[in-house]
């Protein structure tokens, strides 16, 4: 099978779990890509962090919003 071979460059993924005052919990997670993806790739790589297997078992029990950030890369 072949693989995309993208240039992702570095990933940081901040996650924040949110309790409201109703008890409804979520989970609030922004992915940050250093790269040239484009906005495909970028709406791929969207996809893929909603199919991990982790995200899977989490969203049986309550939301999470993912929220995708391209930053440019270093020099």
């Amino acid at each position: 099978m072949a693989r995309k071979a993208w240039a992702l460059g570095r990933i940081e993924i901040d996650a924040r779990f949110v309790r409201e005052a109703d008890g409804t919990e979520r989970i609030e997670r922004e992915v940050r890509v250093q790269s040239t993806l484009d906005e495909q790739q970028l709406g791929r790589l969207a996809d893929i962090c909603e199919k991990t297997p982790v995200t899977g078992t989490l969203k049986r029990s309550m939301a999470i919003a993912t929220r995708l950030v391209p930053e440019p890369s270093s020099p």
